[in-house]
């Protein structure tokens, strides 16, 4: 059965964007696009690989101010990502253009855009940098900035944390490595994380996998990514636990559980969605073979009994993670975001739904997502568009925002041919979500099968 069209409330043009990789349109770009009080702030690559931010003065406002900030390492590798966050003065801050090198930090002068940005350089430098995937959040009562980042390479690296400083105007390393995979025995490995999730008393949730070297099986091809595990943190990060109790900094391989066991060959993806359960508690979502071949999406959650798992897609296809570097895979990473209702809302794009945009949806306690009928939200085949979501209006109004746009992706992060394609912001009203998702009394849905391409 085809899932049902919902048009969006409000469709903005943003213009051309880069198309030839998907590195406007992955999953770690914390945040892609954010709405924080009265301004929405959105940034992405043009349609040259310049970076452009925008601002909108007030999330009813049509037409943004927008500045180009020129880059010189033109976009055509998908890690290269930019992600904005916004310090505790209304800055605007914009980490991008790292894949294991050096990385890109620009910082507004004030609040407006207008008065430019400034270029710092504690990511820079001649020494080497091996950094990748920056991710921005606020934590504690008073929002302090702070980035994640990876520090290494895929199968050998550590996840670090560094401070804004307001009275400095820097990012400072105030601790060593959250997760750290390292100098682990007898094999390195690497941690990949998926959104993180901070709760509104400031506790930090990561869901991340350890990456091994495929040499740990005996394989040169396979992506081996060992999951699901997790950490909470209720001090900014400075020390974390297991869901069942304390760890000690840093967390490795040989120290974590999983709280979940995947075979390592499962196809297991990383860096997919998280979120808060309208009870408090994280929940997560990603994706893997259970030994049909064909991996499906599943949403993890912990409730009184244990951990939980439920599927939320029945797809057809079969396919397998192999290779090195950013892999055009036939479904995107799944995104969620939860309903104050307890109401999960899964948007993925994938060849099963031609290329378009969808929605999936669970309702509480039990999750069961075949309740509901997918929601197709863009009908247009999106290439390999992964969802980029506007937390910060979803949790102030209940608004599903997202950054929009078609891209491709080539197999690894080769220079390809330059293309773009046109860029959106699309928006619909909770208030229309609620209706649209309200499960039928006696409808259910699947086989969901949807023309292969």
């Amino acid at each position: 059965m085809s899932p049902s069209n919902f048009e969006a409330d409000i469709r903005i043009e943003l213009g051309a964007a880069w198309a030839s990789s998907s590195v406007n349109c992955v999953p770690f770009r914390h945040h892609g696009i954010l709405t924080r009080r009265n301004s929405r702030y959105c940034t992405f690559y043009d349609g040259v690989g310049d970076v452009l931010v925008a601002h909108w003065p007030s999330p009813a406002a049509s037409k943004p101010d927008i500045v180009i900030i020129p880059c010189v390492r033109k976009p055509h590798d998908a890690h290269n990502g930019i992600s904005l966050g916004i310090d505790r003065n209304h800055r605007i801050h914009l980490a991008y253009g790292a894949h294991a090198s050096s990385m890109f930090h620009m910082r507004s002068r004030s609040h407006s855009l207008s008065d430019g940005f400034v270029e710092s350089t504690e990511f820079m430098g001649e020494e080497a940098r091996c950094y990748t995937y920056p991710v921005f959040i606020n934590i504690g009562p008073e929002r302090e900035l702070v980035l994640l980042y990876r520090n290494g390479r895929a199968t050998a690296s550590s996840i670090q944390l560094s401070c804004w400083h307001e009275e400095r105007q820097t990012f400072t390393q105030d601790a060593g490595p959250i997760l750290d995979g390292r100098s682990s025995n007898p094999w390195t490995a690497g941690p990949y994380i998926n959104d993180p999730v901070v709760s509104p008393d400031g506790t930090v949730s990561l869901f991340f996998v350890w990456r091994l070297s495929p040499k740990v099986v005996g394989s040169d091809s396979a992506v081996l990514n060992r999951g699901l595990e997790g950490t909470i943190s209720s001090d900014g990060l400075r020390s974390v636990s297991s869901f069942d109790g304390p760890l000690a900094l840093p967390v490795t391989p040989i120290i974590s559980v999983p709280f979940m066991p995947i075979p390592l060959r499962a196809s297991l993806i990383n860096q997919a969605g998280a979120a808060l359960r309208a009870d408090g508690t994280p929940m997560m979502t990603t994706y893997w073979d259970e030994g049909d071949g064909i991996p499906q999406y599943q949403l993890i959650w912990r409730d009184q009994s244990g951990w939980q798992k439920r599927r939320i897609s029945r797809f057809k296809t079969r396919f397998s993670l192999e290779g090195a570097g950013t892999l055009p895979l036939p479904h995107s990473r799944p995104v969620i975001a939860v309903a104050p209702d307890g109401v999960v809302y899964c948007l993925s794009r994938s060849v099963e739904f031609g290329g378009a945009l969808c929605l999936f949806v669970g309702h509480p306690p039990a999750y069961d997502f075949s309740r509901v009928e997918p929601i197709r939200l863009v009908g247009s085949d999106l290439g390999y568009y992964e969802p980029v979501i506007d937390r910060g209006a979803w949790e102030q109004s209940g608004d599903l925002v997202l950054y929009v746009q078609y891209c491709s992706q080539d197999v690894g992060d080769k220079p390809t041919a330059t293309r773009s394609a046109e860029a959106q912001l699309l928006k619909w009203s909770r208030a229309r979500l609620d209706k649209a998702v309200k499960p039928p009394a006696s409808r259910r849905f699947f086989n969901l099968r949807i023309g292969h391409r």
